[in-house]
């Protein structure tokens, strides 16, 4: 979200007098395996990295910045709490599939020769292989953090 101090300002403002607000965030890149193994997968193969100023769904694990964020624009009761979401794909293969239709890694992928493409989707089976129980099904634990807050 390029201007996050503005849309949360926005939403105080559309928000009633003690009205609430709530959204989830992604933890840390580490604590989301199901976002970062298809990035590290394009990095390995690839050596890109994204830029700087790449859109990231790990932007705001650093709970302070969101935080902040609300209480500038007029929030008050700011709560937060952490939990897990459990993804689950009937396979790795199943996993790559998906991943390569979604967010930023269907843009790259789709910029990228066939050849290469086949190596990064290959490397994201093999790692999420690593997620697969015993019946193949690929389950991936995944930590977001809840904020609430009223206007």
């Amino acid at each position: 979200m390029p201007d996050l101090d503005g849309v949360l300002r926005l939403m105080h403002r559309a928000l009633k007098p003690g009205g609430r607000f709530a959204t989830a965030v992604w933890a840390a890149a580490d604590k989301v395996p199901m976002c970062g193994l298809a990035r590290d997968a394009i990095r390995q193969i690839t050596g890109i990295a994204p830029p700087p100023n790449a859109p990231d769904p790990t932007k705001l694990a650093d709970t302070s910045i969101l935080e902040r964020a609300l209480v500038a624009a007029g929030f008050r009761d700011v709560t937060i709490e952490r939990l897990i979401v459990t993804f689950e794909f009937p396979s790795a293969e199943g996993f790559a599939d998906f991943r390569s239709q979604v967010g930023g890694t269907r843009a790259m992928l789709a910029r990228m020769p066939a050849d290469v493409s086949r190596q990064v989707r290959d490397a994201v089976v093999t790692s999420a292989g690593a997620f697969a129980g015993p019946d193949g099904m690929v389950k991936f634990s995944n930590e977001t953090i809840c904020f609430g807050a009223r206007a």
